[in-house]
């Protein structure tokens, strides 16, 4: 299973660039929608809502991030093995 944990650094804290970074990303997650996205980004209270607003998964951690990732993979792993 392909899962994409992305790096953004202070995005999130950047204004002038953040609208077209969550419209970028959009459109990533509308086109492989069978990939998990998680992005990590510094945030301000601003920029976290405008990320969950257009439903993306934001996380402050690359740590938590990561755990979010296996965590998925570990529930995929048990799924398939449920439907075999």
């Amino acid at each position: 299973m392909i899962q994409l944990l992305l790096f953004l650094a202070y995005t999130g804290l950047n204004p002038d660039t953040l609208g077209k970074r969550i419209e970028a990303l959009q459109t990533i997650t509308n086109r492989y929608q069978e990939i998990p996205l998680i992005t990590v980004t510094l945030n301000n209270e601003a920029s976290k809502n405008s990320f969950l607003h257009h439903g993306l998964v934001l996380s402050d951690d690359p740590t938590d991030a990561v755990y979010m990732l296996k965590a998925l993979n570990f529930y995929r792993k048990y799924f398939n093995k449920k439907i075999k």
